[in-house]
């Protein structure tokens, strides 16, 4: 990875090559540091400890903090309201992973549920952390096969929501979908929490091994009443994204996307993008709707095993507004394809 080219430019500077890496040494210790300080940044003491530390664990004799500047791993700045020096990692979300693997390395299983109940740590609920909370979430689902969520204490699960549909753009694995999905159901009889779930699904519609893809939005909505789903979802949908043309939101990127579009893509990726545009149609957004159809036209040109699959999918739906356009979509398709 990145650390691992950097590490090796200085391992050869410094003739360390044989002794580990020096580099993610330094970030876990910067980690450790700076989660028992509780803040993102070491100062000048610390960072000098921190130096001869790693001089004497791999025989450096150069001075390695100045090497890490000038290979920007590390960032010098000044305190705010203060002439004193501070010391930061150039990337905040490195800092996040780093003090991730630091505690999940150093708390296992119930392990961890008491540190996240111990009242000294519930600092990581802090808006602060969240960047952090977001790490905890997929590496604990990626690595560890487990859902955090099962660990986090009930005061706080309300919380965590939108961090949660955060990692749905980055996580490999669901390990308890069930449970997963039972939480999200409960979360989003709340209005505005169902706006912020639909506006952060549409991140993820085409990921295939994500749980919460189109197939999940087409289970969701497809079915309630044609009242139900006004209410349910084209009202929340549209109220996220009211200044939906001055806003960069989710949807509007799958439009860029669309229109963009010239790489190949599987057809179980195609799929699931017109299942997604298709319940655009039921929005009360007129410009929205014609955006749509036009980039289910071009998505859908050439493909039209995929087009017949989206009617068989959609065959009784109980609502106009999708008929309306998916008829015409079909037209555009069949006239523009070559076969």
């Amino acid at each position: 990875g990145f650390t691992d080219k950097i590490n090796n430019i200085l391992a050869k500077k410094n003739n360390y090559e044989n002794m580990g890496n020096a580099v993610d040494f330094f970030i876990q210790k910067f980690a450790e540091i700076t989660l028992k300080e509780r803040r993102g940044y070491l100062i000048q003491e610390e960072i000098r400890k921190l130096n001869k530390t790693i001089k004497d664990e791999f025989c450096i004799t150069s001075n390695f903090i100045g090497e890490l500047l000038s290979e920007n791993i590390l960032v010098k700045d000044m305190r705010y309201n203060s002439k004193e020096e501070i010391y930061l990692l150039s990337y905040e979300r490195l800092l996040d992973y780093a003090q991730s693997i630091y505690i999940l390395t150093k708390y296992k299983d119930e392990t961890l549920r008491l540190f996240l109940s111990d009242k000294e740590n519930l600092y990581i609920f802090d808006d602060r952390y969240r960047g952090l909370l977001e790490m905890l979430i997929i590496h604990f689902s990626d690595v560890d096969k487990q859902e955090l969520l099962e660990y986090i204490p009930d005061a706080f699960k309300d919380s965590v929501f939108e961090i949660y549909l955060s990692s749905f753009q980055w996580r490999k694995s669901y390990p308890n979908k069930t449970i997963l999905d039972d939480w999200i159901k409960m979360q989003i009889t709340e209005f505005k929490k169902r706006s912020l779930f639909f506006e952060s699904i549409f991140y993820v519609v085409a990921k295939v091994n994500c749980p919460f893809n189109a197939e999940y939005l087409f289970d969701l909505l497809f079915p309630l009443s044609m009242a139900e789903r006004d209410s349910f979802w084209s009202i929340a949908i549209c109220s996220y994204s009211k200044m939906f043309y001055d806003e960069v939101t989710s949807v509007l990127r799958i439009f860029h996307y669309v229109k963009n579009y010239e790489i190949y893509l599987s057809d179980d990726i195609l799929f699931l993008y017109s299942m997604a545009l298709v319940w655009l149609f039921s929005l009360p957004n007129r410009k929205i709707r014609d955006t749509a159809t036009k980039c289910l036209v071009k998505f859908l040109t050439n493909h039209t095993n995929i087009l017949f699959g989206i009617l068989r999918k959609f065959e009784g739906i109980n609502d106009p507004y999708i008929y309306e356009r998916i008829f015409p979509v079909c037209y555009g398709v069949l006239t523009r394809s070559i076969s």
